[in-house]
């Protein structure tokens, strides 16, 4: 099978604006970097709808979409990232010819929770606005096939981004016939005909201005939430942290929101740090300190891709505790399995990115600094979709060993996380995962506030403090034990376990953090 590029190009984000206001469709997904960032894509995608129509475009402008052709059959497998480049290929199969591409909100989407809502889907969507602001768009498939169909192609994307299933779709697969219909009433119809719960598959018929065929999209996910300010109050003492500052890289959202309420909801203060998303941080930040007090939680703008110095000079106080929860998209559409622009990108967030925070806090501050570091369990398990990401994990974890080995005046605790419910893990398929508090409050509380906390730093009450040190003495005089049996009988699967090897938290099988 031979493939020749009839076309290239990126789609920008005027082309997405069009495309919005030709069919209809202003999904957030497509139009919203901030909002999109919490979805699978992890950032702006094109609609697919409209790569299809320049794709159609294209082959009928070489000749091999004529008036002839049938129907209409794609299937979206990956996403196009806006600013992207797209090509299209011709992939020659016993002399048949298949083109294949490789690579302002006027109101809102509709919302569908679950299921059973769209199993009783459904409707007509006009196609007269399409066929208006399309014209001259696309001018060989108007010729080819009628503008017309090209519309009506065009309100498909209109049908999944905006009513069916509308804010939390993703489009998987339309396979149309082009037809002539006695109806001239210029929109489609639709009737939802399978929904599926396995997959949160929804499938739809769809019929009228001149194409008869079937949808397939699927219900993604909403954005993640973390447990609130009250959930997190009910398992936390409230005088655990005080006399704490916590630093909190990338705690807008996900786990690092998260890590801001239990140590503000236990008389700790925290300053919480943002890439983009301000409204994020500055939503916590009311949440925080409508809880306690009125000081409780800051908010900065902290960019671990560039200079920290510059940027850290902003906090006016000194750290206790730094938590590093900065990331980026982490599962990627790579070709082939090992990317090394993606391995040198994660190594500046991952690494770098954390050594030099670490180190303008130091140069900043009179006292020692406790740092977390969370890993991933993803490291055992060593997935090829992700290896880049595993790579830059591990070689952080050695970071913070040699860190701690060299004596300087930070003190970093590393732990393994499972998976955990974030945007970034949540599938379409479910999955297994651990619920983030049961996860994230022993390693706050047990290796890292109370195991290193002084009576100069810390002013949690003494009888506390001798509890907590008794107790997490008899902890590990238990992990002792256990691993001297262990040792004894072996495991299951014959390796020698070793205490090194052990990390807060559970450790299923899983692909990521």
């Amino acid at each position: 099978m031979s493939s020749v590029t009839l076309a290239s190009r990126a789609f920008n984000q005027d082309d997405q604006i069009f495309f919005a206001r030709l069919s209809g469709d202003f999904n957030p997904i497509h139009m919203d970097p901030l909002a999109a960032r919490r979805t699978q894509a992890g950032a702006p995608v094109v609609h697919g709808i409209h790569a299809v129509l320049w794709a159609l475009d294209k082959l009928a402008e070489n000749g091999m979409v004529t008036g002839k052709v049938r129907g209409v059959k794609v299937q979206f497998t990956k996403f196009i990232y806006v600013a992207s480049t797209v090509m299209l290929n011709l992939r020659h199969r016993d002399e048949e010819s298949t083109g294949v591409l490789e690579r302002v909100v006027e109101r809102e989407p509709a919302i569908l929770i679950d299921l059973k809502e769209a199993a009783a889907q459904s409707g007509w969507i006009d196609v007269d606005r399409a066929r208006t602001r399309s014209e001259g768009q696309f001018p060989h498939a108007d010729s080819a096939i009628g503008a017309r169909r090209v519309a009506a192609i065009a309100v498909l994307s209109t049908l999944t981004g905006m009513v069916c299933p509308g804010m939390y779709s993703l489009f998987g697969a339309f396979a149309i016939d082009l037809v002539e219909d006695s109806n001239h009433k210029d929109a489609v119809g639709f009737s939802v005909s399978e929904t599926d719960e396995r997959f949160r598959m929804i499938r739809m018929n769809v019929s009228g201005a001149g194409i008869r065929g079937s949808v397939q999209a699927f219900l993604r996910w909403p954005p993640i939430g973390q447990a609130s300010f009250d959930e997190v109050s009910k398992v936390v003492a409230p005088a655990e942290f005080a006399g704490s500052t916590a630093l909190i890289v990338g705690g807008s959202r996900g786990l690092g929101a998260l890590t801001a309420k239990v140590i503000a909801a236990g008389g700790g203060k925290v300053i919480v740090t943002f890439a983009t998303g301000r409204k994020d941080a500055e939503k916590l930040a009311e949440e925080i300190c409508g809880h306690t007090t009125h000081d409780a939680c800051r908010v900065i703008q902290y960019d671990v891709r560039q200079d920290a110095a510059s940027q850290l000079k902003l906090l006016e106080t000194e750290v206790s505790h730094l938590y590093y929860f900065a990331t980026t998209s982490i599962f990627r559409q790579k070709d082939g399995f090992f990317v090394s622009s993606l391995l040198d990108e994660f190594i500046e967030i991952y690494v770098k990115g954390f050594y030099d925070c670490c180190r303008v806090l130091n140069k900043n501050s009179s006292q020692a600094l406790i740092a977390y570091y969370p890993s991933t369990v993803a490291i055992d398990n060593n997935p090829l979709s992700i290896i880049e990401y595993t790579m830059a994990k591990m070689a952080g974890e050695i970071l913070c060993a040699n860190m701690n080995r060299a004596n300087t005046r930070t003190r970093v605790v590393v732990s393994r996380l499972p998976r955990l419910m974030t945007d970034q893990t949540a599938t379409v398929v479910p999955a297994t995962t651990a619920e983030p508090l049961d996860v994230l409050l022993p390693v706050i509380r047990q290796r890292i506030h109370l195991r290193f906390c002084s009576s100069d730093s810390c002013r949690i009450p003494r009888t506390w403090r001798w509890f907590s040190s008794v107790g997490i003495a008899l902890a590990d005089l238990c992990i002792f034990a256990l691993l001297r049996v262990v040792e004894t009988f072996e495991c299951v699967d014959h390796r020698a376990v070793h205490s090194d090897q052990l990390f807060v938290g559970t450790r299923p099988a899983a692909t990521g953090r």
